[in-house]
Order: C-alpha cells, then structure tokens, then sequence
C-alpha cells in the first residue's frame, strides 16, 4: 500500500481506495510517519498554490533602481572651446543630494518592510511547529488509546475542550513546558494545571481557568449520533483535530492569532496548514456544527474544533 502514498497524498486516488489507505494508516504507524516525511517533503510545493500576487518588494526594488540610476556618471559634455575654462561637473549639489535622498528612502522602505515581513511569518512559522508537537503527542495517544483523548468522559463541568492538554500531559506525551498561547499572541505560556489541580479546583475556579487550558487553540468535539456520542478518532489525513481558536465573539471571521488572516489546522496526518478560511471541502465550517452550533459535530464528516472552554 505504500506506493499508494503520495496519490493518498495528493488527493489523487478513487473513493474505495482513499478508504483503504485510510484503514491502512489507521493501522500502521510506520505508514503515518511516512506520510508525513512526504508531507514535510512536498511542504514547498504549497506557495505555488496560491495566485502570484506582485512582489511585495517591488516598490523598495524600484526606488532603488531609479536612484542608482539618478547615481551613475554620465558622459562628460563637450569641453568649451573657450581658452582657459575649467571643467564643471554636470551634477549639481542639490542633484546629488535629491538622489541621496531617494536612495535613503528607499533603504527607510526596505527595512520597514522586512521588520514587517518577519513579525508576520516568524510567529506563523512557530504556531505551525507548536501545533506539530501537539500533533505527535495526539497520535502516540491514538496508539495506545485507538482514539483521541475524550474531553466528554471528563465528569462537568470539566468536559471542555482545553482538557485535552491536561489530558496529554498527565498521560506523559506532552511536556508540561508546550506553549499553549500561539506566539502571533505574545510569549510563550504553558498549561497552567496538571490534570490532579484541575480535579482539585472548586467550580468558580475552574470555570475562571477554562479559557487557559488550550488558551489560543481549540479541539475536536467529536460528533453525536443516534447511538450517542462519538469520541474524536482518526478518520483520514484531511480531517482536522487542532487548530488556532476562533474569534473571541465567535462570529463569523477568522481566528484572532494572526490577525484575522487565516488559521493554522493540524491535521490527523500530521500536517500543518494555514486555511484563508474556515472551510475544507467536505466541511462549511471547521468551528461550528451542521447546526450552526458549538458543540459535537452531527456526524462523524460534521468537524469541529471548540475554543478551551466549549464542551462537546
């Protein structure tokens, strides 16, 4: 089945054999890490999916090409035939000092633009890999466990999604040390409970702690059915498990952490993606049920992904 990979991968295969790979990576952890040493490899491929927008060095380029321009030594001009004149240099002071200044302005841009540049993708780059490292811990749990951790089994009103942090660490998969604010929010912040001081809290203190569980990030909330409710389990490599929250009024636009641009999505596989919206293409909406609602999914394709303090 391993040559079958990179189709799964790409999402080039038929629908019977999707699902075959689905239950082969179920069952083989060898084949999952695999996959995502494909994914990690096909990673680059990823910028050529968006459409080309211009560079957004174009304008400090330009500049600079007009003052190097402005810069450079014309031909010198005919001598005068006068006798005894002395040569005078085409450019003025106040040219040289326009061209500086351009030049200058330029340089201001550029700098500007790079400082901008690095405080958008640095911190996206660092959520991508702090939600790699919760994607490792979650699978080992899937190993031992053939499912995800389950918030719901937590007795209220400690069955809220952040759980599945405390959950991790008490199961010895998670260090305690693993940020839970996304780095587009600020310093790194580790979980501030263990699973045995949350149990010891009284209600009003834990239902102050709950937003800070996950803090920035939120969790799958499995799905009810007629037979009742559905812990999260792997259910493919595009099925999402973890990502950054969504906004703090839950309404309708993006998660907060990178500005309202998008969000990073870890999937079951592994990955990592940053989605411009909160759509998959099986799903409307990653953070609110068929229902419109933020709890359990309808159905097991029905994602959703609740804030730290949301229970399923």
């Amino acid at each position: 089945m391993d040559e079958n990979l990179v189709g799964y991968l790409l999402h080039a295969l038929d629908e019977d054999g999707e699902r075959q790979m689905q239950a082969y990576l179920a069952d083989n952890a060898e084949a999952r890490q695999k996959l995502e040493h494909l994914r990690r490899g096909l990673e680059p491929l990823e910028a050529d999916c968006d459409e080309l927008a211009p560079p957004p060095d174009l304008l400090v380029k330009t500049l600079a090409r007009v003052a190097e321009y402005c810069s450079q030594t014309l031909p010198h001009a005919p001598a005068s035939p006068r006798s005894g004149g002395s040569y005078r240099n085409p450019w003025r002071r106040v040219d040289v000092l326009v061209a500086a200044a351009v030049l200058l302005a330029a340089v201001g841009v550029g700098a500007s633009a790079l400082a901008h540049l690095r405080n958008q993708v640095a911190p996206l780059a660092e959520c991508k890999e702090n939600l790699r490292q919760f994607g490792v811990a979650l699978n080992a749990y899937h190993e031992e466990h053939r499912q995800y951790p389950d918030v719901n089994k937590e007795a209220p009103p400690y069955n809220v999604a952040g759980m599945f942090v405390p959950l991790l660490i008490q199961a010895g998969l998670l260090s305690r040390d693993i940020s839970v604010r996304c780095p587009g929010n600020g310093p790194a912040m580790p979980c501030r409970y263990t699973l045995d001081e949350i149990h010891a809290l009284d209600k009003n203190e834990f239902d102050l702690s709950t937003p800070y569980l996950s803090c920035c990030y939120a969790y799958s909330l499995g799905y009810r059915d007629e037979n009742g409710y559905h812990a999260p389990a792997y259910q493919g490599a595009g099925f999402p498990l973890v990502s950054d929250r969504s906004p703090r009024d839950q309404g309708p636009g993006n998660s907060p952490n990178h500005g309202g641009s998008g969000q990073n999505v870890l999937f079951q596989d592994g990955s990592v993606r940053f989605l411009k919206d909160r759509s998959l293409n099986f799903d409307d909406d990653i953070f609110r049920n068929k229902a419109g609602k933020i709890e359990a999914g309808s159905d097991p394709n029905d994602a959703v992904l609740g804030p730290s303090s949301y229970s399923p």
